[in-house]
């Protein structure tokens, strides 16, 4: 019964009702200072997840741009070197090139034998993880982000 003169009185014309806000702000005024850090930590994680997905969009992007162009004109060259000379300075396939040719001249000045293919195998292989490595920065910290972000979250 009570509850019921409660909302006749709330819903009767020029009674002021209590305001009753849920917002973003009032849960960090209401929560203090652990709110605030939470809401600060949860702030941070998502400016560098998008930081990282940005930075990793435009460089696969780059990645395969080069991979369609970059890779037709080298198999079109005349030498190696030549074809070296068709990626771009700085980009993951012509640190593979020039690997494979520094692994090539490096084969000759070995004192043990070692076939030829198996060095220049694990020389690629070397190469190719530091282009995996390098294009693989910044994936451990959205992986972090995402498995301990809902739990932050449900802390706040």
């Amino acid at each position: 019964m009570f509850n019921t003169l409660m909302i006749a009185a709330a819903a009767a014309p020029g009674t002021a009702a209590a305001k009753v806000e849920f917002g973003l702000l009032q849960a960090l005024e209401e929560g203090g200072p652990i709110s605030w850090t939470i809401f600060g930590i949860m702030v941070i994680m998502s400016a560098g997840s998008w930081y990282i997905m940005l930075t990793k969009y435009f460089e696969q992007s780059k990645v395969l741009k080069q991979s369609s162009e970059g890779v037709t004109n080298f198999w079109r060259a005349g030498s190696l070197e030549e074809g070296a000379n068709k990626f771009e300075k700085n980009s993951a396939y012509r640190q593979l090139v020039d690997d494979g040719l520094r692994a090539d001249k490096e084969h000759g000045l070995l004192t043990d034998p070692m076939d030829q293919h198996e060095w220049m195998h694990s020389s690629l292989r070397r190469s190719q993880d530091m282009v995996n490595a390098k294009l693989g920065t910044g994936l451990s910290f959205l992986a972090t982000v995402g498995s301990t972000s809902p739990f932050v979250g449900l802390l706040g």
